[in-house]
């Protein structure tokens, strides 16, 4: 298993709440691909779900929806080719923003 960075919010508020960690990234597993992150952004919508307020079982909150990267492995069963620059859109539940990250193809 590799490992990578991410942004997480460790806790509610601004800027302040984000720390950049190192995680390890999985295997891809049936249909997913790791994609080895060059960009990622933080829009309005991360911004919300740090807002004070939110649901402390949330934490720790991993940060960013859209990324753009290179797919570098590829699980079983996966339309992507190796090589592939790319823009991807990840869902709330499998998100990891991690450089790289795996999402389903």
């Amino acid at each position: 298993m590799i490992t990578a960075r991410k942004w997480v919010a460790v806790g509610f508020g601004g800027p302040e709440v984000l720390r950049d960690i190192e995680a390890d990234v999985p295997d891809p597993g049936t249909g997913q691909v790791t994609i080895s992150v060059r960009a990622c952004g933080m829009n309005p919508a991360d911004a919300k779900h740090i807002a004070p307020g939110q649901d402390p079982r949330l934490l720790p909150l991993s940060i960013g929806y859209e990324v753009a990267g290179v797919v570098t492995a590829l699980g079983p069963d996966t339309e992507l080719a190796a090589g592939l620059a790319l823009l991807a859109l990840s869902l709330r539940h499998e998100r990891r923003r991690l450089t790289p990250v795996v999402l389903s193809s």
